[in-house]
Order: structure tokens, then C-alpha cells, then sequence
């Protein structure tokens, strides 16, 4: 089950850990390793261009040449009466079914925190289609801060992708947080 072993190597550490926070792996670490920080890029920094095979620049949907493909929204939510900043980025309607390929991230929601614009909850629905694998996955993750730290406080998987060469694969989970310890 690939789709477990990768939630874990996304967001669960193994060995030492240092206090770099800048996400930069050694030069000497492994193909798939590279990979999976690459993933990590694109879940933990949505919008950036991440080095992922065969998907290009179709992450990096801020840059110019992606601008196109998308519509951006900035306006107000409101979560158990509690005001929130909501960005949404999505992809045109005119784009949604014809040039699928061209784009990865079909939608991003992000809310903010209107008091101290820390984000509290993100939604991600990627769709992509390569020669040598194919995805359509759904997350929501809610955020809850702990004194100076940020921790997903639960995370919703709703998604199906194939390997070549390897049977489909399809989750759907939920995993809830709690009792954080230092």
C-alpha cells in the first residue's frame, strides 16, 4: 500500500531530526527521498514549483504562465462564528474539463485567521495524468497552533492514483491529532 507508506514519509519523521526548517534535503539522499521532500513542497507550500517527474511547472500556479488557467479570490468566511480570511485558487471553468493537463491543483482554499492571519485550515483537490502515473486526490487539513508551533490538528484523504506497472490504489481516511507532547 503505497498510499500509507507515503502519508507516513509526508508527515511522520524518521531518525534524527535537526531544527533546519528549510526543507533542503543532502545531495547524497536517495531518488525517491528527493521525491518525497518535493511532495512535501507541494503540500506544505502549495503554490511553489515542485521538482515531481513528468508534472513541470504545472505546480507553481502563481506564476505567470499559470495565471491563465486560474481564477483568485480573496473574501470573508465564517467557521463556528469565528471571521476568516478564505483564499481560494481554482481553475477556470473554461479549463476545468478541456486542457486538464495543463493544470495539477484543480482547487486550493486556505483560511486565515483575521486576528493573526496564521492559517487555520487548507484544502487541496490535485488531479494529474502522466505516462507513468495518474492521481485524483482530495485533502482537507485543520491546523491548530500549540504556544509558538503550528500541528495538523486532523487531515481528510479522499484519493486514487496508479504507478505504472502497479495496481490503482484508493483511500479514504481520516486521522485526528491530539495530546501533542515536547
Amino acid at each position: 500500500w503505497y498510499t500509507a507508506k507515503l502519508y507516513d514519509r509526508l508527515f511522520f519523521t524518521h531518525g534524527t531530526v535537526c531544527n533546519d526548517s528549510s526543507g533542503i534535503t543532502s545531495t547524497d539522499a536517495g531518488r525517491m527521498e528527493k521525491y518525497i521532500q518535493e511532495l512535501k513542497k507541494l503540500m506544505f507550500a502549495p503554490g511553489t514549483r515542485s521538482h515531481v517527474p513528468l508534472l513541470g511547472d504545472r505546480t507553481a500556479i502563481f506564476d505567470q504562465d499559470m495565471q491563465p488557467y486560474y481564477d483568485y479570490r480573496f473574501g470573508l468566511d465564517t467557521i463556528q462564528g469565528i471571521p476568516y480570511y478564505l483564499f481560494t485558487v481554482e481553475v477556470k471553468p473554461e479549463f476545468q474539463t478541456k486542457n486538464e493537463s495543463k493544470t495539477i491543483v484543480k482547487k486550493l482554499e486556505t483560511w486565515f485567521n483575521t486576528s493573526t492571519r496564521q492559517i487555520f485550515r487548507r484544502d487541496y483537490h490535485l488531479v494529474g495524468h502522466t505516462i507513468a502515473y495518474s492521481f485524483d486526490v482530495s485533502m482537507h487539513v485543520d491546523i491548530t497552533n500549540i504556544g509558538d508551533r503550528y500541528f495538523p490538528s486532523m487531515i481528510t484523504y479522499d484519493g486514487t492514483w496508479k504507478i505504472f506497472s502497479k495496481k490503482r490504489e484508493s483511500a479514504k481516511f481520516t486521522i485526528e491529532f491530539s495530546d501533542f507532547k515536547f
